[in-house]
């Protein structure tokens, strides 16, 4: 069943080149406030077993490239998949960090679609980094694939918008 539901989502398909945005592990145990500028929390036992059971998944998909967000919990998922692999390093990017959003700017609750000039540039960081991740892979291996471990708005823009 595996192998069918695989082919039906082009993983692991000749020349099908596989981008898996991921989203790191649970590091939120403990903290009381977010509107105190940046979090850096590390994972939470928690998030230590997600990245486990996430790269026991990855361990059967061919990775080529592991990236992540230069935040410590993005950073500790990524290289949790990357020890699977027993070969990649975990490259860091400050672009795939999370977009900041109404609840951590000390806002009220209001939609954030991109219409102004800062929303736009968050945007635009954050669907730069997959394409020159694509840039990196030689036509002359068919099937590569890269794990990016990211934040939720950042995945959802490069969804949305990539």
């Amino acid at each position: 069943m595996l192998a069918q539901l695989h082919e039906r989502h082009l993983v692991d398909v000749e020349g099908v080149r596989e981008i898996w945005l991921v989203r790191h592990a649970d590091a939120y145990t403990g903290i009381n406030r977010l509107g105190e500028g940046i979090l850096d929390p590390p994972l939470t036992p928690l998030g230590r077993a997600q990245a486990a059971r996430l790269a026991h998944r990855l361990a059967q998909v061919r990775i080529d490239l592991i990236r992540a967000s230069d935040m410590r919990r993005a950073v500790e998922t990524a290289q949790v998949i990357a020890g699977v692999t027993g070969r990649l390093q975990v490259s860091t990017d400050p672009r795939l960090r999370e977009v900041r959003t109404h609840w951590d700017e000390g806002r009220r609750a209001e939609l954030n679609a991109p219409t102004n000039t800062r929303s736009r540039s968050r945007s635009r960081r954050s669907t730069s980094a997959c394409p020159r991740l694509r840039a990196k892979w030689s036509p002359a291996c068919p099937r590569t694939g890269a794990v990016v471990v990211t934040h939720n708005a950042a995945i959802g823009i490069q969804v949305a918008w990539g």
